[in-house]
């Protein structure tokens, strides 16, 4: 019998999440882009688990009929170019 051919995927994140890298100097076992993921010392990528409400919560619904919406980018502090985001 023939052996088969196959592809193993392995990846290991213990770098955990790199934003600041570009595609020239990326690291490897790094990721650019995860959502609810906490990564351990090992590598290994967990879920985070998902909120757990009190049993008498209550949400707040806000009437935005006829309201005014005003968004704002903040660019730094106090005038301050040095300290901007």
């Amino acid at each position: 019998m023939p052996q088969q051919t196959t592809v193993a995927v392995e990846n290991s994140f213990i770098k955990g999440l790199v934003t600041e890298a570009t595609g020239m100097n990326f690291p490897e076992q790094a990721v650019t882009e995860t959502f609810d993921c906490i990564y351990d010392i090992d590598g290994s990528v967990f879920r985070r688990t998902g909120f757990d409400f009190e049993p008498n919560f209550t949400t707040k619904t806000i009437d935005r009929s006829n309201r005014a919406i005003r968004e704002y980018v903040w660019q730094n502090v106090s005038g301050n170019v040095i300290l901007q985001s």
